[in-house]
C-alpha cells in the first residue's frame, strides 16, 4: 500500500502518491483556516456532512468525522480505497487524509467530478426509464465490470447500493462509474459474502431497474468473475442450513 505521511503541528496528513503538494499546502494553512475556505456543494452525491474546497490544486470534497479511541474510519476508508485502487477497480476515494490532535477529528479529502450523477439520485428521480436501451446496457455492464473486479481481487463491499456508486458521461461516449465509501469493505474471498454484496445492490435497484437489466447484469459479472451461478445459490443454501442450526 502506497500511503506517505507527513507531521504537522497540529497532527498527522497521510496522503496518496502525487499529492504531496496539496497534503503539504495543508499543512501550512493549517485545518481551521482551510474549513473556513470551504463552501456548500449543490449536488451532494456524497452522503454526510461534506464541504467544497476549491484550491489551486483542483477542486476537493471535505469529509470529516470525530476521531475514534480506536480506529479512524475516516482513515480506514482512505486506506481500503488505496487496496481498491492497486487492485484495479475504479473508485473516487480519499487522496488526503488529515488527523487533527487539536479538534480531535479527521479530514479526508476527495476529488470533486462536476456533473456527477449517484446511483441513487438517477433511481430515486426515475431517470432511469427515460435512458435508452443501449445507455442501461453500458451502465449496467460498467457496475458489474467494477463489482467483479473487486470480488475477483477478494474485496466486499459491504454497503453495495446505489448511493455508492458515481456514474459520469451519461450524455457521451465517455461513460464512467465510479465506486464510493469504502469503510466496510474488507477481505473476502466467500461466495457468500459476494451474494450479500449483489442482494444489497438488487433490493435497493428492483423497484426502477427491470429484471432484463438485472439479467445483463448477473450475465457480466459471472462472465467477469467465471463463475457458475449454481456456485452462488449453493453457498446461500449452506449458509442458510447453518442458520438453521444454531
Amino acid at each position: 500500500m502506497l500511503l506517505l505521511k507527513l507531521k504537522t503541528e497540529d497532527g498527522v496528513i497521510r496522503y496518496e502518491k502525487g499529492y504531496e503538494e496539496f497534503a503539504r499546502w495543508l499543512g501550512v494553512q493549517g485545518i481551521e483556516n482551510v474549513i473556513s475556505n470551504t463552501c456548500d456543494v449543490e449536488d451532494k452525491w456524497i452522503r454526510g456532512r461534506v464541504k467544497l474546497l476549491k484550491t489551486e490544486f483542483g477542486e476537493f470534497l471535505l469529509k470529516e468525522k470525530r476521531s475514534s479511541l480506536f480506529r479512524s474510519s475516516i482513515l480506514k476508508e482512505f486506506q481500503n480505497g488505496i487496496l481498491l485502487k492497486e487492485s484495479g477497480v475504479a473508485v473516487l476515494s480519499i487522496v488526503v487524509c488529515v488527523s487533527s490532535k487539536k479538534y480531535k477529528r479527521d479530514y479526508g479529502f476527495l476529488p470533486y467530478i462536476s456533473g456527477s450523477l449517484s446511483g441513487l439520485h438517477i433511481i430515486k428521480n426515475l431517470l432511469w426509464n427515460g435512458f435508452s436501451d443501449s445507455l442501461r446496457k453500458r451502465v449496467v455492464w460498467t457496475v458489474a465490470d467494477i463489482v467483479a473486479r473487486m470480488h475477483t481481487a477478494g474485496f466486499v463491499h459491504g454497503d453495495l447500493n446505489p448511493s455508492n456508486l458515481l456514474i459520469y458521461g451519461l450524455n457521451d461516449r465517455n461513460l464512467k462509474v465510479y465506486l464510493l465509501d469504502f469503510g466496510g469493505v474488507r477481505k473476502s474471498s466467500s461466495l457468500f459474502a459476494r451474494v450479500k454484496d449483489l442482494a444489497r445492490l438488487w433490493r435497493s435497484a428492483k423497484e426502477v431497474v427491470s429484471e432484463r437489466d438485472g439479467f445483463r447484469f448477473l450475465r457480466r459479472y459471472l462472465s467477469i468473475v467465471r463463475g457458475d451461478i449454481r456456485d452462488y445459490i449453493y453457498a446461500v443454501e449452506r449458509r442458510l442450513r447453518k442458520i438453521r442450526k444454531r
